[in-house]
């Protein structure tokens, strides 16, 4: 189990935090979905622990323990998908992850995803600047951004940078 899980790696990022420098890598936590493995052939799509599962608890130490025995210290999990069932199953997901063992080894934020903000009906205008003239379409985004303060800006592995939650 994840409980007995032996690091391979020293934390090299950690190492690297203490001495301020941030260094990050984009995590998707969806993975099996919103496809299966299959579906992506015959693309070259081969990971070096085959195909995985990101709600796998060895999995999830296995990330953790490579990216910061190799020096990244921050996971950014995307969030806000456009489809209302794969968000659910990746804000699920990213609760595996951050409740797993050794997932005080290494920070974490949030990667907004601007699509979120189409799915909720904000539009861009021809310069791609978003519109600001509905705000009971926003509430959808307080909303999100509510249930991340509530449930992952508080975790103590939170980054933060100048106090202020990334």
């Amino acid at each position: 189990s994840e409980d007995t899980y032996v690091r391979q790696f020293e934390n090299f990022g950690r190492e690297l935090y203490e001495k301020g420098m941030i260094i990050s890598a984009t995590y998707y936590p969806l993975y099996p979905d919103p496809h299966p493995w299959e579906d992506l052939e015959p693309m070259a799509v081969h990971p070096i622990m085959g195909k995985y599962d990101v709600r796998d608890p060895i999995v999830i130490a296995k990330h953790i323990d490579w990216a910061t025995g190799h020096g990244i210290n921050c996971f950014f999990f995307s969030w806000g998908i456009d489809d209302e069932n794969a968000n659910k199953r990746a804000h699920s997901n990213l609760l595996k992850f951050i409740n797993s063992p050794l997932a005080s080894q290494i920070y974490f934020a949030i990667f907004y995803e601007i699509s979120r903000f189409g799915f909720f009906g904000i539009e861009t205008d021809e310069y791609g600047m978003i519109k600001l003239d509905d705000p009971e379409k926003w509430r959808n985004v307080v909303n999100d951004f509510k249930l991340l303060q509530r449930e992952f800006f508080s975790k103590e592995n939170y980054l933060f940078v100048k106090d202020k939650p990334v």
